[in-house]
């Protein structure tokens, strides 16, 4: 048996240092680990797929040597989003042939965590406003134009939607989207973008805690409290240890056989690009460098003292390898080529580099 996981229009990326595809290389070894799919391939852009100069292996995959088809709609997707979105538009998106391949495809279609999006309609609408615009369909990408709209909604009619989530594993990672950095086989991830630590614990911890048999949990929040909120208050080590007596209690208290807090990732340069989701009140952060970098280490010792008596651990996981040579988190280590969230190449527990066909290497051997 051969299975494939793909995304519908852009296609995962090849590339370590992409947080969207590495959601998408984890919801596969999460899939791999409890249901029988055999060989498991990710479909990956290629590094040369760029307009006319993509590669033909590229364009022309072949969906139906896989017996099953898992399709990971991305986390830059919105659950019951009604439109698509992509670069250059119907007349220059570089991976139409992507939709195209996929379109075709005859075998069992596996839709991950939500139901399989009405793709075809999307698409078929931003076709027809074209041809009413300019009467026919030929500035349109060609592969756009070759996509099997019907076996596309058939496609759709039978997808079976599936959690990729582990059925059976006890343990998980709940947090914010660099939570996603702690997944390693055992231990599911549940990981919310733009979730702060303090909007966590006004909805209770237990919400994320989104199954019923985790005995062993580990938290990942405070990143963006750091960026955004605690440099805005007038004393910051006090609001730093109001949200850390509120975190430490609130892991504290859940019934389980353990609890880790984690530490925080260090803080870059504030030269890096962040594009306007990562934004807020349109601003990339708040404070100085040393100022929000001063509330992350104060952030660690509160919470390594807090944990003192308690049931909770916290976790120190952060190497020399982060920093460059003024203490910032350095740029290799980060996704590429802007945002805030590591590279999967430093995830501490796995990479999952097997999937992109890379040898394994260390940390060490990156910066060698």
């Amino acid at each position: 048996m051969k299975s494939a996981m793909a995304s519908p229009f852009v296609p995962i990326s090849f590339q370590l240092p992409n947080h969207r595809a590495a959601q998408g290389v984890i919801y596969a070894d999460m899939i791999s680990h409890y249901l029988d799919v055999g060989e498991m391939k990710i479909i990956m852009s290629k590094s040369s797929v760029q307009g006319a100069a993509a590669k033909e292996a590229a364009k022309q995959e072949d969906f139906n040597q896989y017996d099953n088809l898992y399709i990971y709609h991305g986390n830059d997707r919105k659950e019951g989003a009604t439109d698509i979105n992509f670069f250059g538009g119907t007349k220059g998106f570089p991976h139409a042939y992507n939709i195209r391949n996929i379109s075709k495809f005859k075998g069992q279609v596996y839709s991950l965590e939500y139901d399989m999006p009405d793709y075809a309609s999307m698409l078929e609408y931003k076709l027809n406003a074209m041809k009413a615009k300019e009467g026919n369909l030929d500035s349109v990408v060609p592969e756009f134009r070759e996509v099997d709209l019907d076996n596309l909604r058939e496609m759709q009619k039978n997808a079976i939607t599936i959690k990729p989530q582990h059925p059976t594993w006890d343990r998980m990672v709940i947090g914010d989207s660099h939570a996603i950095s702690m997944y390693r086989p055992g231990y599911n991830v549940n990981s919310v973008q733009f979730k702060t630590l303090y909007g966590a614990l006004e909805m209770g911890l237990e919400s994320f805690i989104n199954r019923d048999n985790v005995k062993h949990i580990e938290c990942y929040f405070g990143n963006i409290d750091i960026r955004h909120h605690l440099c805005r208050q007038d004393d910051t080590k006090q609001a730093i240890r109001t949200l850390v007596d509120r975190y430490v209690e609130a892991v504290d208290s859940l019934d389980m056989e353990s609890k880790v807090i984690c530490e925080l990732l260090p803080i870059e340069n504030e030269r890096r690009n962040l594009p306007k989701s990562g934004m807020y009140k349109g601003t990339k952060f708040f404070g100085s460098w040393s100022e929000r970098n001063d509330a992350r280490l104060y952030f660690k010792e509160y919470a390594m003292s807090k944990v003192q008596g308690t049931d909770v651990q916290f976790k120190e996981w952060i190497t020399p390898h982060f920093y460059n040579g003024i203490g910032e988190l350095d740029f290799k280590a980060m996704e590429s080529p802007k945002s805030v969230h590591l590279s999967r190449e430093f995830y501490p527990h796995w990479q999952g580099k097997e999937y992109n066909d890379i040898e394994e290497n260390t940390i060490e051997d990156f910066f060698s």
